[in-house]
């Protein structure tokens, strides 16, 4: 045996080996428990929560939780390895199984089938049947779907009939489909993404193309992954910003907001007056590449949907974020007679006034409804809607030397920032006097991108038309031997299902309108 015929056997064997392991029924119950394990362990175990969290309730365990990205389970190499697997033990097997299939579409029958009729099911002998007979039993198997193969013989007719022959259509269609709704599963959890969008009338949401928001969403873990841990993160944030400036693409349409209502059922007068909410809609106009496409209207139970995107009404939101009138008192300081005193009045973000004679200009920044101060992180941020710490933030600006600096004021601490303007210099005392503050709705909305979706979809219909050939297709076969010098044939059938119908079928073969023995 030559070197070359010995490499060709070793190869074959390797790949007939590898074939029989990932069609092997045992290795597909192994991945399918260990996915089924892996879907539990991401209900069970609390998904996309902070670093702090693990550590506080699994204390050691946090970094292998993280580790193998069991935080994210959905997302881990694990669930990905499992289902890739899955997939290809699904698919080796639907091959395996189709070579048999489509290499038994060559059957005709056999030379000498009367051995072969003795060992079926169904079995049927009829005497005094010549060769008129035959040609009628012969067109009633062609009348009834079946597909003929007939061999002469010396003393008569040997055939086969087969009705049915792509039964297994059904069973491929089921293997395919579920290997098409993975796929498109998994092409909505990699690419696709969901996240939320909390938007006021008149403002503008740019729905961002999915490696955008990928890209936002690994910047953002990493944040917060620097600021619990306290990790030097800028280097890998700096790539990542990188990547963001340089990504081209980054929407893939504008949604602007034009009004938000809230529809209320009736209220009960009867009993206690209450009203219940009964719909939201948020009115929007679509802008796609700088020109308005359509108007519409998302509600509950009526989302948008446009360029892969779905876009529903989750939430809404009462705000108390704007300010309608700000008044602050400058006290300023006298030796001597009584206490003067001047009124800045604010009423937008951005306002400036002046104060001690055009010695010192506000200017009002920002406003924060419920002030909140993070240690770790330094970040100020509101921890609600309702203004129950109302501060607003003021940039001082000194006219003789143009310095600039931050002022707090928050309406339940007086003479908060009496110590920063005395060392600025000032001769007042800033509080405020009176905050007016506008409420106002705002549209809570859930922004779904899932590129998979319309493979699922086609999965699912695959699956539905496999199904239906499953059970509605079945395969009959008919063997028979005519012996025409004994005026006699002997047939015998078998099928995959129906089997009492089948048997008053065959049987009604044989029956014919001279009313003759069958």
């Amino acid at each position: 045996m030559s070197a070359e015929t010995i490499t060709q056997k070793n190869a074959g064997g390797f790949l007939n080996n590898a074939a029989n392991i990932f069609s092997s029924v045992r290795l597909a119950v192994v991945l399918i428990a260990m996915v089924s394990l892996i879907c539990a362990a991401g209900t069970f175990l609390p998904q996309m929560k902070p670093y702090s969290f693990y550590v506080e309730r699994y204390g050691g365990f946090a970094n292998l939780i993280f580790l193998f990205s069991l935080n994210d389970i959905y997302h881990s190499f694990i669930f990905y390895f499992a289902v890739a697997f899955l997939c290809l033990n699904i698919f080796v097997c639907t091959i395996r199984r189709l070579k048999g299939r489509v290499r038994a579409l060559s059957y005709t029958g056999e030379a000498s089938p009367e051995e072969h009729i003795a060992g079926l099911k169904y079995i049927c002998s009829v005497e005094d049947f010549d060769a008129r007979r035959l040609a009628a039993f012969e067109k009633k198997l062609k009348m009834a779907g079946y597909k003929l193969f007939t061999k002469t013989l010396e003393d008569g007719t040997a055939g086969y009939a087969e009705s049915g022959r792509y039964f297994f259509a059904g069973e491929q269609l089921v293997h395919l489909s579920i290997i098409v709704i993975i796929a498109g599963a998994m092409i909505g959890n990699i690419f696709g993404y969901k996240t939320y969008a909390r938007l006021y009338p008149g403002d503008t949401y740019k729905v961002p193309a999915a490696r955008y928001q990928a890209l936002r969403n690994e910047l953002e873990r990493l944040a917060i992954r620097s600021r619990e841990t306290g990790s030097d993160s800028h280097v890998a944030a700096g790539e990542l910003l990188k990547k963001l400036e340089a990504e081209g693409g980054r929407e893939i349409f504008s949604l602007k907001v034009t009004d938000f209502t809230t529809e209320y059922f009736p209220s009960d007068s009867t009993n206690t007056g209450e009203t219940h909410v009964k719909n939201w809609n948020t009115r929007f106009t679509l802008i796609d590449e700088g020109r308005e496409m359509f108007s519409g209207v998302i509600s509950v139970n009526s989302p948008l949907r446009y360029k892969g995107v779905d876009i529903y009404q989750s939430s809404y939101y009462k705000s108390q974020d704007r300010i309608k009138k700000l008044s602050l008192t400058a006290v300023y300081n006298q030796k001597s007679g009584p206490a003067r005193s001047e009124t800045l009045e604010f009423k937008n973000i951005g306002d400036e006034k002046i104060a001690e004679g055009g010695k010192f200009k506000f200017r009002l920044s920002s406003f924060v409804p419920d002030f909140r101060f993070d240690p770790e992180s330094r970040e100020i941020y509101s921890a609600g809607d309702a203004a129950d710490n109302p501060a607003v933030k003021l940039v001082m600006t000194d006219s003789l030397t143009g310095g600039t600096k931050p002022v707090w004021l928050f309406k339940n601490i007086k003479g908060f920032a009496d110590s920063a303007l005395k060392e600025s210099g000032c001769g007042f005392a800033l509080d405020i006097e009176s905050l007016e503050i506008a409420e106002r709705e705002g549209s809570g909305l859930q922004i779904n991108y899932d590129p998979g979706a319309g493979l699922v979809w086609f999965g699912c219909f695959l699956i539905t038309c496999g199904l239906f050939m499953s059970f509605n297709i079945s395969r009959k076969r008919i063997w028979y031997s005519f012996d025409a010098s004994r005026k006699c044939i002997t047939a015998g059938a078998i099928t995959n299902k129906d089997g009492p119908d089948f048997a008053a079928g065959f049987a009604r073969l044989f029956e014919f309108e001279d009313g003759s023995d069958k």
